[in-house]
């Protein structure tokens, strides 16, 4: 394949994707399609290679970020409930205590956001703090399948992240082992409850479609549950966008939202920490206003 084909139809990109952006998106190399991993994959898929991306763990990163200048943590505790008193806000410990004083506070706990607020709608009616942005929220659970290399499939890996219908990211290191992780499931937590074995063929069907070989390689470790689970929950909003912004539409007394932000949020949340920020300080936005509007947290109210 060429280096670059803007023209791929099937490529999910917008068809005036700008030409600068093609810098690090290309089709695959030439000869991915002889690779052991791709084979049984259509021969001419339009496959994506990203070369400018990247995979990260997750803890490691929001280590770095709490790591820099100006950052206090403190973990360990549990945040019960909030009070608004001579123009700052408390942050109240489950007896009572005030664990710390702020002229803003920032809900950045997903669906932990929900009973604060309506702890303050209830406590303190003369506020009008609603919890009404967040009615378009729901919780979305996530499971993903993983196991450790072994060398009778080792080469049938691709030694780069792979998306599609579904995900596949192989050859993390953990320990002085290396492991793949493949998924993710994704179903509403209020739905039927959905067995562990359920959710692992749910990810084995995924992986048999996204990279068909090594789906069948590994077909039977799923069926003799070989393979392990992680699971998380998502904090979802109707239009997989983020809620961002102060709670309340008018006087928003300091009290903000940074949540829902789905699966996304690795790319969501330092976006969103800038966007706050700069809001703040009254620097240049990090977003055209158009986009700012998508992203409110009152967008369902207005």
């Amino acid at each position: 394949a060429d280096a670059m084909q803007p023209h791929c139809e099937q490529s999910g990109l917008p068809p005036n994707w700008p030409a600068a952006a093609w810098a690090g998106t290309q089709v695959a190399p030439a000869d991915w399609a002889a690779s052991a991993w791709a084979q049984g994959i259509e021969p001419h898929a339009c496959a994506l290679w990203h070369a400018r991306a990247a995979w990260v763990k997750p803890a490691a990163l929001v280590a770095a970020w709490l790591a820099q200048t100006g950052i206090s943590f403190q973990g360990g505790v549990r945040v019960a409930g909030l009070r608004y008193t001579h123009a700052q806000w408390e942050v109240l410990e489950p007896q009572g205590g005030v664990l710390a004083r702020a002229p803003r506070v920032v809900l950045a706990n997903a669906q932990g956001a929900m009973p604060l607020l309506r702890q303050v709608q209830q406590c303190q009616p003369e506020l009008d703090i609603s919890a009404d942005p967040l009615s378009s929220t729901h919780a979305a659970g996530g499971h993903v399948s993983w196991a450790w290399h072994t060398a009778q499939t080792q080469a049938l890996f691709p030694p780069f992240p792979v998306n599609g219908a579904g995900s596949l990211i192989s050859r993390v290191p953990l320990g002085d082992q290396q492991a793949w992780f493949a998924g993710a499931s994704y179903f509403n937590e209020g739905d039927a409850v959905w067995s562990d074995a359920d959710k692992h063929a749910f990810n084995a069907k995924r992986l048999q479609t996204l990279l068909p070989a090594l789906g069948q390689a590994l077909a039977s470790q799923f069926e003799r549950g070989q393979v392990q689970a992680w699971e998380g929950s998502r904090c979802v909003s109707a239009d997989r966008l983020p809620l961002v912004g102060p709670v309340a539409l008018g006087d928003d007394k300091g009290l903000w939202l940074c949540v829902a932000m789905g699966s996304r949020g690795l790319c969501f949340a330092p976006l969103c920490a800038e966007l706050i920020a700069a809001r703040w300080s009254g620097e240049p936005l990090p977003l055209e206003r158009r986009l700012l509007r998508a992203l409110a947290a009152q967008r369902s109210l207005e």
